[in-house]
């Protein structure tokens, strides 16, 4: 049997398409971009060094998995995924497991904090240090950072089919420890493998030639906490970083559950 979609809901799986595709596609050239300058300068620094290679020269196995670890990366996916199966099953928002209201919020919440991460801590450091040489890589990064996060956003307060919202028990007793975990474990795991890193190849000769790769042990820069940045040492950022993440998943928890559309208007 046929199903007839009214004009709405053709908006909103256009809607869900375009941004899904949208961010596939710059998180895709984004990854063979990122292959392409690791083998460009790796043929530089073959080209300086005799030929000679360095143990820790990377591979576009080792150039993928750091890729990809990113939580910018990885938060842009959950949006990604999660709009393309909400376009695909658009009829099942809030119904099944995958789509439903507290999976969607947590994916929120994380997108969040990517776009308010960056713009207020990373942002001033790209501008100042000058870290981008072409427009791909502000168009990337305004797609990642802003489009993607404020799209997402809008989508779950305004066009995502919730039933009802989540029970106040069940968000502060259960919601907000579960959207910790993903977070907590990402900076302990990403922690612990950047300080693998930097102890096995600290006396690499690649770190004596401009082709320094000592700072790309770390996703960002108040990882490195033996560092200093705008004066302040790179701990002191940790902290920061760690008590606005938390205060983020708290007070949004409760702020976009409470503003969020909710289907025939139930509790709204």
């Amino acid at each position: 049997m046929k199903i007839k979609l009214k004009k709405v809901d053709k908006l909103k799986i256009f809607y869900k398409l375009f941004f899904s595709l949208l961010v596939f596609g710059f998180v895709l050239s984004g990854w063979i971009i990122n292959l392409n300058n690791l083998h460009a300068n790796q043929d530089i620094y073959m080209q300086k060094h005799n030929n000679k290679a360095s143990y820790f020269l990377i591979d576009g196995y080792t150039n993928t998995a750091f890729y990809f670890s990113f939580f910018t990366i990885q938060t842009n996916i959950f949006c990604l995924s999660f709009m393309f199966l909400a376009a695909i099953f658009h009829k099942k928002e809030d119904k099944i497991w995958f789509l439903k209201n507290k999976i969607a919020l947590m994916i929120t919440i994380y997108i969040t904090i990517t776009f308010l991460i960056f713009n207020t801590m990373l942002l001033p450091l790209v501008i100042i240090q000058n870290l981008f040489t072409n427009a791909y890589q502000w168009i990337n990064t305004i797609v990642m950072h802003v489009i993607c996060p404020i799209s997402f956003i809008y989508f779950y307060l305004r066009l995502f089919n919730r039933e009802q919202k989540i029970n106040k028990n069940y968000l502060y007793k259960k919601q907000m420890p579960m959207t910790v975990i993903y977070p907590l474990v990402w900076f302990i795991f990403n922690m612990l493998k950047s300080l693998l890193i930097s102890s096995t190849v600290k006396n690499s000769i690649v770190l004596k030639n401009k082709l320094d790769l000592k700072q790309s042990y770390y996703q960002y820069f108040f990882m490195n906490l033996t560092g200093k940045t705008f004066g302040a040492p790179n701990y002191i950022w940790f902290f920061i970083a760690l008590i606005f993440i938390l205060s983020i998943i708290i007070g949004l928890s409760y702020l976009y559950d409470k503003f969020c559309y909710v289907k025939n208007n139930i509790n709204n």
